[in-house]
């Protein structure tokens, strides 16, 4: 039901961010923001740009994924990551602790889309 997607219902707006030289976003969980109990139930990462070079930085890192050994992606333009940040019982999934790398060459223009738990 396409009324659930709104910033009034179960959605933020959707966020447009650019990351320059040397910028950076600390590792983090996306679920339980602004000290409320309701949670962030899927986050959707939108590529807006393609890296300048295979050494640019800029990716997604994911720490603790793949048993501990981490993850980082960064797919592409027109490309996105999707991720469940609560496990099918409603708890938080901390493997979903992520960061945005620090960019070394060019700029990182991503959009961030977020759903709210449904069953708040």
């Amino acid at each position: 039901d396409e009324k659930l997607l709104t910033s009034s219902a179960n959605a933020e707006d959707m966020q447009v961010v650019s990351y320059r030289d040397k910028q950076k976003y600390d590792a983090h969980h996306d679920w339980g923001v602004r000290g409320k109990p309701e949670s962030r139930y899927i986050t959707l990462l939108l590529y807006l740009n393609d890296k300048a070079s295979p050494k640019a930085g800029g990716e997604t890192s994911f720490p603790l994924a793949a048993d501990g050994r981490g993850i980082k992606v960064h797919p592409g333009k027109g490309s996105a990551v999707l991720f469940y940040n609560l496990l099918e019982d409603g708890n938080a999934d901390e493997l979903t602790l992520h960061s945005a790398t620090p960019v070394h060459e060019g700029i990182k223009w991503l959009a961030n889309f977020w759903v709210w738990d449904p069953k708040k």
